[in-house]
């Protein structure tokens, strides 16, 4: 059994974020280094980025 890790402080809060962008699959966020990303996001996501 694996049992998963913390994130570090690095890492972005997504429930906290003010901007989320969506990039195909992938939603994604600024972070200290880059960028944090998960997926998949829905579809909804998808159609409403593509809408703007």
């Amino acid at each position: 059994m694996r049992i998963p890790r913390p994130p570090d402080a690095s890492t972005p809060d997504p429930y906290k974020a003010k901007t989320v962008f969506a990039c195909g699959d992938w939603s994604v966020v600024a972070s200290d280094d880059g960028w944090f990303g998960w997926t998949p996001n829905s579809e909804e996501e998808r159609n409403a980025a593509a809408a703007e």
